[in-house]
Order: C-alpha cells, then structure tokens, then sequence
C-alpha cells in the first residue's frame, strides 16, 4: 500500500446510476498526524588544543538516519580545560516528525589542551646583554605565539638564575593558563666600564710638581 504523509486528505466515493441505484457520490475527509520525532544520538568530540577553531573538533557522528550536526559557532576559539561547545541538530524531515518539542541544541563536551611554547611556532626575541649593577637583574622577555605577543603572568611566568655576577645568566620562562611547557634564554652580564677621574689626577700631578719658594 501507499504510505501517507503528513497532512489533510479527502476520500471521495462515487456510485453510478445502474437499473438497481441512483448515482450517489460520498465525501469523507481524515488528517494524518505528524509522527512523534525520532530520538536524537548525540554524538562525541574530540579534544584539540588551544589555539584550534571549535570546527576541528572531530565529532564521532556528523549526521544521523533523520539530520545532521554541525557547530554553531564553528570559529570559536575555546581558552584551555574542559569546555563545551554548542551542536546544533538539522532534522531532514520535519514535515513528518513533529520536533516541536524536541530541544535541536545541546552543549558538547570538548577537552583543550595548552599549546605548548616549545613549539616551532614560538618566537623569544633576544635578550640584550645587561651591565653588572651588584643587583639581581631581571630583563624583560617577549614571547610570541605566531604574531601575538603573550602577556606575561598571564600566559607565562619568568624566573632568573646566576642573574647577578658577570657571566652567563639564565631566564626560564614557563607557560601558564593557555600555554604550557618551558623555556630556557640565556644572556650575558658584562662588567661595567672602567672610569678614569682624569680631573683628580690633574689636580694631583699639580700638586706634587709644585715648587715651595725656599726651593728657590
């Protein structure tokens, strides 16, 4: 037989004149309901790593018998932890299904990891060589992700070693928040400069090579 979609039909039953009957013609009208929706198997993502759009969170399902996924916010950018991202369900056939009352949205599990600063996409500008002063010395370190510059105690911390005494110093700087591993900058303290008071010396040198008038 043939199967009915949803929707308004109307029957309609003729009789024709013979020798027994009249013609007669009979009207009847009948509704085909909207079948309850199917249940919706929401599907899985897959973790990604900071700086990876919501879109390249592999879903184990991107469609199923009735519809298909897809983010609603493909381009988001997701901060490091366990997240969710919103999935929207597209059902093929609503004509049919009635999903009046069936929620098309639902937040998905995604793990982000931290990008780490060990990568090749890292930049860490040198460091100048610093002047001995007698104190520790603690020069500024810029980090990029790719352009970005990241913020420091923000995304990464700094901590200084053998940073006081002429010689070769060390700067570990170690991903925070969004960022994660370490990374070790070297930079040289040199010695300050000799200075020579060449006014003293003169007044000095004046003072020994003077005559006393008895000398006279």
């Amino acid at each position: 037989g043939t199967t009915l979609t949803a929707g308004g039909y109307t029957i309609i039953a003729r009789i024709e004149a013979s020798a027994l009957y009249e013609a007669a013609e009979f009207t009847a009208t009948f509704t085909v309901e909207k079948a309850d929706a199917p249940a919706i198997q929401w599907p899985t993502a897959q973790g990604i790593t900071y700086g990876q759009a919501v879109s390249e969170a592999t879903l184990s399902a991107t469609a199923d018998a009735y519809g298909t996924f897809a983010w609603e916010q493909p381009d988001a950018i997701l901060n490091a932890g366990e997240q969710t991202a919103t999935l929207v369900y597209t059902p093929r056939d609503t004509a049919n299904y009635d999903y009046d009352s069936v929620e098309l949205e639902k937040a998905i599990a995604i793990s982000v990891a931290a990008k780490s600063i060990e990568g090749e996409n890292f930049i860490i500008d040198p460091i100048p060589d610093q002047t001995y002063t007698g104190s520790a010395l603690e020069p500024s370190v810029t980090v990029k992700d790719g352009g970005k510059a990241l913020e420091k105690d923000k995304d990464f911390t700094v901590e200084y070693a053998d940073n006081i005494d002429v010689g070769e110093a060390t700067a570990t700087i170690t991903g925070k928040g969004n960022y994660s591993g370490s990374l070790a900058v070297k930079f040289q303290i040199t010695a300050q400069a000799a200075s020579l008071n060449v006014l003293s010396a003169e007044r000095t040198w004046a003072k020994d090579m003077s005559l006393d008038e008895s000398d006279l």
